[in-house]
């Protein structure tokens, strides 16, 4: 079956536009709580809800039925949980035996995560060499040009359970975003997670018992932000660019996810810069 595009008029885009440049000057202006107010109303917006269907509807992996994007948009409601599944896939992290974890959206969880995505993204503030939400060819391009100027020494950096490390008590402070909304769109705790690929992987239940491995991938899903989210990258981004912002200007940092790349010019300053990458709590 092949998926057929949903329209929304565009005098409903424009009004939702006009929203979104509402944030974005109230940010640049710095008013935190005019921001909130103007992002917790571009929540409740049928105009941008039907924006947001129709993105998810885009953005789903599996072709089905044409979605009506009114009838979804009206009982579309970001503050309360979804009852929707969300499917979990695991995939091989090379040759370790380790696997990374992927959950798969249906309509109504990818409408909530662009909604919520498209209200953040106007107040978002990255430092300049952060590409996890624009592309890693752009960050190859950015590492090639640094070592062009010489910047050629170096240490690669993945940061160790970044997506489940995320805890929602904090997330507040740094997202323009209602604690709810935060529990039950960014958080993967409130997922209704089930099994993708796990039970063909570890084997399926007997006796109405899963095995142990599938138990644990299972609660391993739900912790911290879910990878597969259409709002995860953004939110990862927006948490990193604080410790990220502090590094040492000795030498440069390119960021992709959960992956830095340390240049300088010398050993010492890459030592300096590795040093400091330690000893910040949210990048060790």
């Amino acid at each position: 079956m092949t998926r057929s595009p949903i329209t929304v008029p565009q005098s409903a885009m424009k009004r939702a536009m006009k929203m979104t440049e509402a944030i974005a000057t109230a940010h640049r202006a710095k008013k935190p709580k005019l921001v909130r107010q103007l992002v917790g109303r571009y929540l409740k917006s049928y105009d941008a809800k039907r924006v947001a269907v129709r993105k998810a509807y885009k953005a789903l992996r599996r072709p089905g039925p044409k979605a009506n994007v009114n009838a979804l948009a009206a009982k579309l409601l970001p503050w309360e949980p979804s009852n929707e599944p969300a499917r979990l896939f695991l995939k091989k992290k090379g040759t370790t035996g380790n696997y990374r974890t992927i959950l798969d959206f249906e309509l109504e969880n990818r409408a909530r995560q662009h909604l919520v995505k498209d209200a953040i993204a106007p107040t978002v503030d990255l430092h300049p060499r952060q590409y996890g939400t624009i592309g890693v060819h752009a960050a190859i391009k950015s590492v090639a040009e640094s070592m062009a100027q010489g910047y050629v020494w170096g240490f690669e950096i993945d940061i160790s359970n970044c997506f489940p490390s995320f805890e929602e008590e904090r997330l507040h402070e740094f997202l323009p975003l209602p604690k709810r909304v935060i529990r039950h769109v960014i958080m993967a705790s409130h997922l209704n997670i089930t099994s993708g690929n796990v039970r063909d992987i570890f084997g399926p239940a007997e006796n109405g018992v899963d095995p142990i491995l599938v138990t644990e991938h299972l609660a391993e899903a739900r912790q911290g932000i879910p990878q597969g989210s259409a709002v995860s990258n953004l939110v990862s981004e927006i948490l990193l660019a604080v410790p990220f912002k502090k590094l040492p200007t000795c030498g440069v940092a390119t960021g992709y996810a959960d992956n830095v790349l340390l240049l300088a010019k010398n050993k010492e300053d890459a030592v300096t810069m590795m040093e400091a990458l330690e000893a910040d709590p949210k990048l060790s």
